[in-house]
């Protein structure tokens, strides 16, 4: 490892985040391998001096200065590990919101000057209807998207009492896109972090309500599949016929025995396999056995 070089007076180490964006009051685990990342890590002690982890606005090519988002976060070094590829392992705890006042490259990796931001005063009393719808989203998201824990809605709960804290700590726990975390990152007005918060946890939320809609459909498939097999056991030892395999074997006649040209043969031939699949007295099975008629006919 090369020995570490301090940055230049009032600068700090800035990592350039691809693919996880830590936001404050977290903690993120990244791999470095790019370039300009993995030599300022090189330089950097290996003690509690902070660094800056900025999302990239752009991540097609090379990072540059104007590809920073101009929000970054401050963060403290917990660990890190040196791969065996050459990469490095980090993970991160993000401490609060800084901006990128200036930023050098010219050592072959990123360093910059920061200050804070400038944050709106706002009463707690007009943040806290936002706090609480959003904690009502969060109790919904937790009934309709499996990957939520009941936790969460109660380690949210005990950080309801600053707005801009605990937007932070939902986004963290929310299965967000990089885009959306850069978003909520580059935030600092506490009233529309918030508001996108909000707008965010009503994605999740009917993302969970198409998957569940879809997880059901799909049950509800295997259990009819599973019914229409027993029944055919049932029928079998009873030693009555399958009707569906009565009715295909029937149109499979009518089939065989029609003058139509080979396509439409072979058509016909597709729908009795998806008959077989469809079951008796179904919709789907009326509507074959009509086109499969006037087909042959």
């Amino acid at each position: 490892m090369a020995h570490a070089r301090s940055p230049r007076s009032g600068r700090m180490l800035c990592l350039a985040v691809r693919s996880t964006v830590v936001l404050p009051r977290s903690v993120a685990t990244l791999d470095l391998q790019r370039r300009e990342n993995l030599l300022g890590i090189d330089q950097h002690p290996e003690d509690d001096t902070p660094i800056v982890a900025v999302p990239l606005l752009d991540l097609e090519g090379e990072a540059s200065p104007q590809k920073l988002a101009r929000i970054g976060t401050l963060c403290r070094v917990l660990d890190r590990t040196r791969m065996p590829d050459g990469s490095q392992r980090v993970v991160l705890q993000g401490l609060r919101r800084v901006v990128l006042r200036s930023i050098d490259d010219s050592r072959g990796w990123f360093e910059v000057e920061t200050s804070e931001p400038t944050y709106a005063r706002v009463a707690d009393a007009e943040l806290g209807p936002g706090v609480e719808r959003a904690m009502a989203q969060v109790h919904e998201l937790v009934r309709v998207d499996s990957r939520y824990s009941e936790e969460l809605p109660r380690v949210l709960a005990l950080n309801t009492s600053a707005a801009g804290h605990f937007a932070d700590l939902a986004a963290a726990k929310l299965h967000l896109s990089y885009a959306d975390r850069a978003r909520m990152l580059v935030e600092t007005d506490v009233q529309r972090r918030l508001d996108l918060l909000g707008k965010l946890l009503e994605q999740e939320i009917a993302r969970g309500e198409v998957t569940a809609s879809l997880h059901g459909k799909v049950e509800e498939e295997k259990r009819r599949s599973l019914l229409r097999e027993q029944l055919r056991v049932i029928q079998m030892e009873l030693g009555e016929a399958d009707p569906i395999e009565a009715l295909v074997r029937e149109l499979e006649s009518k089939v065989a025995a029609a003058e139509i040209p080979e396509t439409a043969r072979r058509a016909c031939t597709r729908e009795l396999a998806h008959l077989r699949r469809s079951g008796i007295g179904t919709e789907e099975s009326s509507r074959i056995r009509n086109w499969i008629a006037c087909t042959t006919s």
